[in-house]
């Protein structure tokens, strides 16, 4: 169970998920800026992020508590959307030791949007802000010389609503069932 605080603008300031779990919003001008994550009241994770011209989070810097006690980046998420803000690549870097460079690990792109909105999106970045409006079917994944395409199809309820989604790669599918409450 996750709980969800807000404050009297109605921005998330924090999310309890579990007694000994807490994630922590930091908002300037409208928009969260950062995030941070304690583990028995110990600050063990933040997250900068950047925000692009049309308001999108287009970075999030992820640092984590090293066995050292430093809060090192860990690793970088870009974000780069289509003009109806749908989110069209996330590329995934690790900073090199010693260096101002990063190491491109991974690259998912989400592509061939329907016009059917969206209740749950592939990617999470804040939750109260959708990066996908609308149902990608395509996602592509690239990473260690590996490029995977998925077929996304969709069966919906009477009211419109995707209740089935299904997955198909080379060498299998999977699906995935939503209900409402």
């Amino acid at each position: 169970t996750y709980h969800y605080f807000y404050n009297s603008n109605n921005e998330i300031t924090k999310v309890v998920e579990s007694p000994v779990k807490e994630k922590v919003f930091l908002w300037e001008n409208g928009k969260v800026i950062k995030t941070e994550v304690y583990t028995n009241s110990v600050l063990t994770q933040y997250t900068l992020y950047g925000y692009d011209a049309a308001g999108n989070v287009g970075e999030a810097a992820v640092h984590y508590r090293q066995p050292d006690g430093q809060l090192k980046l860990a690793t970088l998420f870009v974000y780069l959307y289509k003009v109806d803000g749908n989110l069209y690549k996330q590329l995934i870097y690790s900073p090199i030791p010693d260096t101002d460079d990063y190491h491109l690990n991974e690259t998912r792109t989400y592509d061939n949007y329907l016009d059917v909105e969206n209740p749950f999106p592939m990617v999470e970045i804040l939750p109260h802000k959708n990066t996908q409006p609308n149902l990608p079917s395509t996602y592509r994944v690239e990473q260690n010389g590996h490029d995977i395409l998925y077929q996304l199809s969709y069966e919906f309820s009477e009211e419109g609503k995707p209740i089935k989604r299904t997955a198909t790669y080379p060498g299998g599918s999977e699906t995935a069932y939503y209900e409402y409450y």
